[in-house]
Parts: structure tokens; sequence; C-alpha cells
């Protein structure tokens, strides 16, 4: 809420002044503006109103609090625990952030989001969207979240608490850690270090104590899924080898320049064309059109197949590497080309297809193995069964990073771990008082969930998205769907533990298995030695177990969360050429060396290749457009009137409580 809010706002110190003058020309402008039917109205509806107080206690939730509240004297950093009228709660000065909150456009935007909640959660009861299977499901969720973390407060309250005196004892006993700061100085680190480590005592015992008392009972066999043998890969591969011949092929050096516009685009093709005559590379190629100010000119290195529409128009079945095209007209774009590499047509042979078609053929075993087995027991707390498709449930709701950290047999034994340690928190932490404390939050939530079940079904069964849409939305984003340079890599991963001596031995370890791999030949590496190493220096049991190979392709990712995740990984790996090592590197508590088995360079993606994907994004961009409108068309038809008077009002006593 407050980042939507925050985005109409603007500089600070416009909006600063902004909000100042709202309250100087509130004197002048009150009078004539439209008063409302009563005092303290905010807004107006068709079937109800929002009054000031309403919208202050809908403030209070989303915009941003100052300094102080950084800790509450009763509830710590737990601010939904937290009511107004609070000391902790109340509003102070605190700078630019206050004022850019506090405006008439902020405050008008907030009552028209709370008009449209009422009339959203009116249209949610009309339709009774609560009682919908899916709506119920993630309830429950929302539920067992809001009721654990409210356990965990009551945790700190009774259960794991810090006195002074054991503060000044670890501080006393490892004076050398902290210099010349003084006790004061460093109390609160270490009762953050102290509280950190008595939680974690205490949530072992609690939870061995739970499963103790449970009568817990896993059957692990149905996570175990079953794997194709090397006899039915080769046995696939024979019987399907006509789908693993690869078309011909040539990486080419293409220049695209623009028709029409400031420059001559004729005269910069000519130019253009000389230089890859000349053989100049792409940078050089990328500087001389940077020089002739060509802004929308570009030069890339692509492969292109015989199976894509390029690949005729250009005639790039008959050149030969070094030939240079003439120069063509396509879609606006004048086009020229340098032939680089060829491929003939072949067929790939086993050993190099060999992952794919493994992976291949575990979705299909693992399909019918979820599909024979939705309804077994896979484990029962209490009597109480969760079967495996209550397992797959949790699965597909996870992030894509966290699917691929669990999908392997030892993550999916972890994951079935976390979800008997929630059941059983969750049993311990439902009760009635519990539930009747966290209402408040619980009802917000609930809105918001109905929302989106709404969503889906007065918003989303009206997206209609044609090939038409679709190819145009790819044409004017097609720079967002490049294939970014990917590569296929074995590594090493060796684990540090937080001690400063420890994690000097294990880089030592990493180091010395770093100097036996520099010390084989590309031949040893590209064949079995670089497992071999892996297997001796490893921690892990399962990268030692496959030599450290993974089998999936390797890239920046364009997911925001997961390139936060991996960035580090991906700097240290990215520029390795094949047959490459990286040097020793950390990522958080481990060390990592990463050979380079393959690589394949950025790329443009054609239509076809990524439709899906555009499909998905166009659907998104229009999901958003239809929900607006929606809300505008409710506000409109249920007559929503908002009162600047009364804004104006509330503005002019928020400033009075500043002064």
């Amino acid at each position: 809420m407050w980042e939507k809010l925050k985005s109409i706002c603007g500089d600070r110190r416009v909006q600063g002044a902004v909000g100042v003058l709202a309250i100087v020309l509130f004197w002048f402008s009150a009078v004539r503006l439209p008063r409302p039917p009563e005092p303290g109205l905010v807004a107006i509806y068709q079937g109800g109103k929002v009054t000031a107080e309403e919208l202050r206690r809908y403030l209070h939730e989303y915009l941003p609090r100052c300094p102080r509240h950084l800790r509450c004297p009763l509830h710590g950093e737990e601010h939904d625990a937290c009511t107004g009228d609070e000391e902790c709660e109340t509003f102070i000065t605190c700078g630019d952030e206050h004022l850019q909150a506090h405006t008439l456009s902020v405050y008008r935007q907030a009552a028209a989001s709370l008009v449209a909640d009422r009339l959203i959660g009116d249209l949610v009861a009309k339709k009774k969207l609560a009682e919908k299977k899916k709506a119920r499901h993630w309830m429950k969720h929302v539920t067992e979240e809001i009721n654990i973390s409210d356990l965990h407060r009551d945790w700190h309250k009774g259960k794991i608490r810090v006195e002074e005196s054991e503060i000044k004892e670890y501080y006393e006993r490892n004076r050398g850690k902290f210099g010349a700061r003084t006790l004061s100085e460093v109390s609160e680190d270490i009762r953050t270090l102290l509280t950190d480590e008595k939680e974690k005592a205490f949530v072992q015992n609690y939870l061995k104590e739970l499963r103790e008392n449970s009568g817990v009972s896993i059957n692990y066999a149905l996570i175990e899924y079953p794997e194709p043998d090397e006899e039915q890969l080769r046995t696939t591969f024979f019987e399907q080898r006509d789908e693993f011949r690869r078309p011909a092929r040539v990486e080419i050096l293409l220049v695209e320049i623009p028709i029409g516009g400031a420059s001559d685009s004729e005269k910069l093709a000519r130019e253009a064309r000389i230089l890859l005559l000349g053989g100049a590379s792409l940078s050089q190629v990328q500087s001389a059109l940077a020089g002739k100010g060509a802004g929308e000119a570009a030069a890339e290195q692509k492969w292109i197949s015989e199976s894509e529409a390029l690949w005729g128009d250009m005639g790039l079945g008959r050149r030969v590497p070094g030939e240079v095209t003439d120069v063509i007209d396509a879609e606006n774009k004048a086009l020229i080309a340098r032939v680089e590499v060829r491929e003939e047509p072949r067929l790939q042979p086993f050993e190099e297809i060999r992952d794919d078609l493994a992976r291949r053929a575990m979705e299909k075993l693992r399909e019918r193995h979820l599909k024979d087995n939705r309804n077994a027991t896979l484990f029962t707390i209490h009597g109480e069964p969760y079967s495996l498709g209550d397992f797959m449930e949790e699965f597909e709701e996870l992030t894509p990073w966290e699917q691929a950290r669990y999908d392997t047999p030892k993550g999916r034994k972890e994951l079935v771990e976390a979800m008997v340690e929630r059941a059983l928190i969750v049993e311990d932490a439902s009760d009635d008082l519990r539930a009747q404390r966290n209402r408040k939050q619980i009802d917000r939530i609930r809105l918001a969930v109905l929302k989106q079940v709404l969503h889906e079904e007065d918003v989303d069964d009206k997206i209609a998205v044609t090939d038409d849409e679709l190819r145009e939305f790819f044409q004017k984003n097609a720079h967002y769907y490049r294939q970014p340079a990917r590569v296929k890599i074995s590594y090493i991963r060796v684990a540090a533990a937080r001690s400063g001596d420890d994690e000097k031995r294990a880089k030592q370890k990493a180091e010395k298995a770093l100097a036996e791999l520099e010390a084989l030949s590309a031949e040893q590496l590209a064949g079995d030695g670089f497992a071999q190493v892996a297997k001796r220096y490893s921690d892990d049991p399962e990268v030692a177990e496959t030599g450290g190979r993974l089998a999936e392709w390797i890239s920046e990712s364009d997911d925001v969360l997961t390139e936060f995740f991996y960035h580090d990984f991906h700097t240290n790996v990215m520029p390795l050429e094949r047959g490459e090592i990286s040097p020793v590197f950390q990522m958080r508590d481990r060390f990592y060396i990463v050979f380079v088995r393959e690589r394949e360079e950025a790329r443009g993606r054609s239509f076809d290749e990524v439709k899906k994907l555009v499909r998905q994004d166009l659907t998104e961009l229009k999901h958003y457009e239809l929900t607006a409108k929606m809300e505008a068309d409710l506000a409109g038809k249920a007559a929503a009137k908002i009162y600047d008077y009364t804004l104006l009002d509330m503005l002019k006593e928020e400033a009075r409580g500043q002064g």
C-alpha cells in the first residue's frame, strides 16, 4: 500500500512543500470546498461511508513509521500487535519521510483505496467467494502463519529471555572480541546473539517434545521417485533418434539498421557491409555504428538454424564462413550479416543428449508415480493422515528457486520434515484465545485473499490474447527475451563453519583441490578428472557422489529474487570459457570451485521459442489493466465521492501535532 501511495508523491522536497502549503491554503480554500453531509466524513458511496477516524486507522497500518518506532517496549519489532493509541505508535516529527507521507494526494489515494476495499468486500460476500476451495486453502495457510507468529512472540515474552546479568557475563568472557567498545555500546548486539542461541536450543527441544507426543509416522519411500536406467535411456534414444537430428545452423555477425529516421540508412548499411567484408569484429562494428550516431542500429552475434525465417531471407543455406550477405529489407530494417561458423545437419550422439533424455524420462516416471500414489499416506500426526497429494500442493506453492532447492531426494526429505514440524506447531498454536487476538490481522489478509479470488473470476476469465497481439508485444520488447549466456558446470563445494579457524581450514582444503585440478590436462578434465577430485574434496555427499556434475544449464536470471540469492555465484562462473576452472570463491558459508563443461553465448530468441513466456507477460499486463478498470467501475456505480474538505482538516490536525 505504501509503495502504491509513494508512487504518486514525486520529489520529497516538492511534496514536503506541498504538505505545508496544503495546511496554509486550507484557511483560504476550505470554505469553497464541498462540505460533507456530516462532520468528520471522508467519503460516501452507495450503501456506506468512511469517517476520518477509520481513515486514520487505515493510514496507521500502511504509512511508514519513524525511527522511534523501530522497537516497541511491549511488542519489540512486531508492530502488527500494536494499537494506534500506544506511545510507540504515535507519529512524531521525522523529517522528509513524514512530510512525504502526509500530503493531500496520499490521503486522497488512501481514501479511494479504502472505499475500493469496502466495495470489493461487498461484492465478495455477494458472490460467496469465501466458500471457494482455493479461498479456504489460502486462508488456512494465512491463519496458520499468523498464529505461528503469535506463538513465536509468546515464546519471547515468557520463555526466551536474556537477562542483563547474562549480557554482562558474555561481555566479560569475550572482552577480546570487542576491543575498546564498552558494554553499553555492544549490549544490544550481545542480546541479539544470546537470543538467537537460546531460541535455537528452545525450538529444538520444543519440536522434539512435540514429535515424541504426536506419534509421527513417515513413509519416505513415497518421495523416492523412480529413475530410468541406462538401458531405458539408450532404448529411448534409438526409438526416437529422428528427434535428435540437429538442423544445419550458422553463427552470424548480424547488423540491423532501422529504415527511415534522421540517419541515411542506405549509406549506413553500405558502410557496415564494408566493415564486415574487411573482417571487423563485433566490438569494432558496434563502435563504428555508435560513432555515426546510429542510436537505433545494433550489431550482435547469434545462431540461426534452417528452421528460422532469416535462414531463407538471407540465403544462409549456401553461405560459407567469412562470406557477407547482401543488404536486405525486413520489417522496416536493413539487415547485413557475415557468416562466422557453419554447422551441417547431424545426429546428436547419445552422450551429448543423455542428460536431457534422463530429465525427460524422469519427468514422465514422476508424473506416473504421483498420479498413482496421490492419495497414499505420506505421514500421520496423531493418526491424521497427510497424503502425497498434500505434499505436492505444498511443493507447487514454493518459488522456483525453492523448488529447485528441494527437488532432490535429500531436499524432498527435508521438505517433508519441514511440513511435519509445521503441522505440529500449527496444532500447538491453534487455540481460541490466539485466534481472537489475531482477528484484526487475519481479517485484513482475508480480504486480500478474497480479492485475488475475485480477480481470477471477474478479471482473468475476460482476458483474451491473440497471436497477433503476442507477436506485436514481442516485437516491441524483443530485447527482454534474449537468451543470456549459459553454461553447464561441474563443481566442488566445501563447507565453512562460522569460526575463523574452521573457515581458514575450509579455504585451504578448497585451494588444495584447485591445485590438483590445475595439474590436470584439458583431456583429463574433460574426462573424469574433475569428477575424481570432486569426490575426494566435496563435503556434500550428493555432490561427491555425482562428481559435482550438474545436468541443467545455468545462466543469470531475470527473476529478481533468484538473482539476489545466486548473484555472487553467477559473477564468478559466467565469465568462464568452456574448459576453464574458476578460482576458489566463497558464497555465504561455502567455498566453491567450478569447471565449465559447455558454454553458449547470449543470443536473441525467436518468437516461437519464447511464445509461452510472452503470453504470460502480456496476460499479466492485461490482468492489471482490467483490475484497475474493475475497481474504477465499482466506484463509479456506487457514486463514490471523497471530501477534500475533511482530508485537509486531517492534515491540519497532523501538522498541529508535529508543532
